[in-house]
């Protein structure tokens, strides 16, 4: 499903995991979802459903690069330490680095699906594009400045092209 920024996304899948167990059936229900989408509250509440009504199978991904639309994530409305609310929440949590396909695998290898799990890959949205900084802290939205900028871009992607 695409849920947007909006925070909403879990909600949906609570939705089809729930009605999953209540139909008997096994499976799980992934998640991949933004750091930017826990300062919505309808993320908090699915999280409490999930604790409360133990429904098992539910897999979070989050994409924790600390930015959101408006800025860093600190600056906009800092979500303090996210591992440590999830689990409270009583999630199973692991961080790994978002950039290591192997590291991000390993928690659902290990996973029994008895409670929710969340993997907090955490990345740089610069990576790889090291020019992008230049925006900081402003990633979302990006127009080009003028004809100059909009070239050097070009020029950049056709490198990157090259390489490979």
């Amino acid at each position: 499903m695409t849920t947007g920024s909006l925070g909403q996304g879990l909600s949906q899948a609570l939705g089809v995991a729930l009605a999953r167990h209540l139909k008997g059936e096994s499976g799980r229900t992934w998640v991949f979802m933004s750091d930017g989408e826990f300062q919505e509250g309808q993320t908090w509440e699915a999280f409490e459903v999930l604790a409360h009504h133990r429904i098992p199978g539910v897999g979070v991904y989050v994409d924790v690069n600390r930015q959101q639309c408006d800025g860093r994530m600190a600056d906009v409305l800092d979500i303090g330490d996210l591992g440590g609310k999830l689990s409270a929440f009583g999630a199973v949590v692991h961080e790994v680095d978002g950039h290591d396909v192997e590291l991000l695998a390993r928690p659902a290898e290990t996973w029994d699906g008895a409670r929710p799990l969340v993997v907090l890959a955490m990345t740089d949205p610069c990576r790889g594009i090291e020019r992008l900084r230049e925006r900081d802290p402003r990633y979302h939205y990006v127009r080009f400045r003028d004809e100059a900028e909009r070239e050097a871009y070009r020029a950049l992607l056709a490198a990157m092209q090259e390489e490979g």
